[in-house]
């Protein structure tokens, strides 16, 4: 997993660009946002982290030496500057970018990073998996849709067959790989699953879970339908 950190003075209105860096890649997800230098600093000591973004006027609060020990720390820096018109690379290292190309700049960079392993069996059933979810239309850039996409991978390669207490088992996993409570894995899913029955269109629904009755809320039924259709 492509772990990224946001770095920006005011994240109040960031709502827009935090959903379309999660919706970005099935590999990759935005791990925390900070609004300062010392955070950054602080996350470094205990995460490995592959990607930051950060604004230009935080960025020139580092000085050269803390910068070059930064970006020896992670894979690659992007830096958000609304000043230049095109993108500036480094030493493979760093890039200047403006807000406009923030997100063609940032889907480069990740495709760099899976072009190794892009053909892994992982990649290609989670991809399946995503791809199953957004027909029906989950929102991807819902927390609780990236967690069900490792559910049902964990399902598929853990599992011989589908139990709903299986996925109980699962939740702790999942609680460790996104810091997070088995409960808050849950009600994400839960949240991401009611929506998608609230928008989606039931004629749809209905013929890809092959029953009569319209279900109103229920991620089991979803799991077990996408399981079945990955063998």
């Amino acid at each position: 997993m492509i772990e990224i950190v946001l770095v920006k003075e005011n994240t109040s209105n960031c709502i827009e660009l935090i959903n379309k860096i999660n919706s970005l890649n099935s590999n990759s997800r935005l791990y925390q946002i900070v609004e300062n230098k010392m955070n950054i600093q602080n996350i470094l000591l205990t995460h490995t982290i592959d990607i930051i973004i950060i604004d230009y006027n935080l960025f020139k609060e580092f000085t050269i030496i803390e910068f070059m020990k930064i970006i020896e720390k992670i894979k690659f820096t992007i830096i958000l500057d609304n000043t230049i018109t095109t993108s500036e690379t480094y030493d493979n290292k760093y890039i200047f970018s403006n807000d406009n190309d923030l997100l063609e700049n940032l889907t480069h960079i990740i495709n760099n990073f899976n072009k190794n392993t892009i053909n892994s069996e992982e990649s290609l059933l989670k991809n399946r998996i995503r791809n199953e979810l957004k027909y029906l239309g989950y929102n991807m850039s819902y927390c609780g849709s990236l967690y069900l996409v490792d559910v049902i991978y964990y399902m598929h390669t853990k599992y011989s067959s589908f139990d709903k207490n299986y996925i109980k088992n699962i939740y702790p996993t999942l609680a460790e790989k996104y810091h997070k409570t088995p409960n808050n894995i849950k009600c994400n899913i839960t949240r991401a699953t009611s929506i998608m029955f609230c928008e989606c269109e039931e004629k749809k629904v209905i013929n890809y879970l092959g029953t009569c009755d319209f279900p109103k809320t229920g991620s089991k039924i979803i799991i077990k339908t996408i399981l079945n259709k990955l063998k």
